[in-house]
């Protein structure tokens, strides 16, 4: 997928409010546990989601459906691009009697979308959001979260930058005492991931001795953007010396090395860049000028999320708390038979070295990461 469909969709389109408070009070979910009661024996679940011309939503849907068939459903999916036109679609939805056993609910717009979420919950069936985190003040509408975590995967790119950061010393490119200096050509502002992503960031390199000197936000969210901003920044950091750079997407990474090799810096060997969630162009990543990336698959978190709904309609309970899903290489691990409140991917880091070879939930990370 590439940055034109995903970043310009609804995976990343969330409002600055969405942040990982809402997380942790989801917890307090009134529509959690036994409280919804589903349209009696149904098998089928009504899935809101964005247009599937996005292929991550594509790719979701794929998986998400294969994994209901399994269990003997099926999900009937309704698509749109605004607020106001699924907003008509859930009052339709409503009012034709047919209800399902469960609702699955991706928001285009998250903030302005809290009264169609509302009148989902007050039908008494099962409502999962999946793929962007819930904002604040609508928790009591879902029965749970399943999907990505902008924040987690901010932590896993800090603790990378910690390793490349002792990539650099033990080759000698800086001191062996040096606490490493980081830029970051961050995604534009406004955006929930924007923020999510950068603070999960810095929480993991709190303490680690890494500086990070500077700040800037693309217009867009294309390699050309972050090649732009990373031009920019070189020109007003140069005299900083520094020498990470946290790309929080990969094609940004993709832009920044570019910028980079451009201004006289070698990739990999002199500076270190770190890695967003994988997808685009991997060349990069496979040559080592980039170090890292963070596998983020569209198809993997459409199986994990379809797979939590399905427990959940087999015992209609619901642990308190945050379940993150083990990033086991060989075989998809065994999950909890009672769901959490927010139901979380794995998101591993893979260094440049292993991306070929790498796998996860025994499926090769080339694949999660192309569609």
């Amino acid at each position: 997928m590439k940055i034109t469909s995903r970043k310009m969709s609804w995976r990343t389109v969330i409002g600055a409010a969405l942040t990982v408070a809402a997380v942790a009070t989801l917890a307090g979910c009134a529509g959690g546990g036994g409280a919804d009661a589903g349209a009696g024996n149904s098998k089928k679940i009504v899935a809101f989601l964005p247009p599937a011309s996005d292929p991550y939503v594509a790719n979701w849907l794929k998986a998400g459906t294969a994994e209901a068939a399994k269990a003997g459903y099926s999900i009937r999916v309704v698509t749109e691009n605004s607020a106001s036109a699924t907003a008509t679609q859930v009052q339709q939805v409503l009012g034709g009697g047919d209800l399902p056993a469960l609702f699955v609910w991706w928001p285009v717009d998250p903030a302005s979308q809290v009264g169609s979420l509302a009148q989902l919950h007050g039908s008494k069936v099962p409502v999962f959001q999946v793929n962007q985190l819930p904002v604040t003040g609508s928790e009591k509408y879902l029965t749970a979260y399943a999907g990505v975590s902008d924040l987690e995967i901010g932590k896993v790119a800090g603790k990378a930058a910690i390793e490349a950061r002792d990539a650099l010393r033990k080759s000698g490119a800086i001191a062996a005492d040096a606490g490493g200096t980081a830029i970051v050509p961050n995604l534009p502002v406004g955006y929930g991931a924007t923020v999510n992503r950068l603070g999960g960031f810095k929480e993991a390199i709190k303490g680690s001795g890494i500086t990070v000197v500077d700040v800037g936000n693309a217009t867009g969210f294309a390699a050309q953007d972050a090649f732009t901003l990373t031009s920019q920044m070189i020109a007003a950091d140069r005299s900083k010396n520094f020498n990470l750079v946290y790309a929080p997407e990969d094609d940004f990474a993709v832009g920044a090395i570019r910028a980079l090799s451009q201004a006289g810096y070698t990739p990999g060997k002199d500076v270190q860049v770190i890695g967003g969630s994988c997808h685009g162009d991997e060349s990069q990543v496979a040559n080592g000028k980039q170090f890292n990336t963070i596998i983020q698959g569209a198809g993997l978190e459409g199986q994990f999320a379809v797979n939590r709904m399905l427990q959940y309609l087999k015992n209609h309970k619901v642990a308190n708390g945050t379940y993150i899903a083990p990033s086991t290489p060989d075989a998809v691990p065994t999950f909890p038979s009672t769901i959490s409140t927010s139901n979380i991917i794995p998101t591993p880091v893979v260094q440049s070295a292993d991306y070929a070879s790498a796998k996860l939930w025994g499926t090769p990370v080339t694949q999660w990461c192309t569609y």
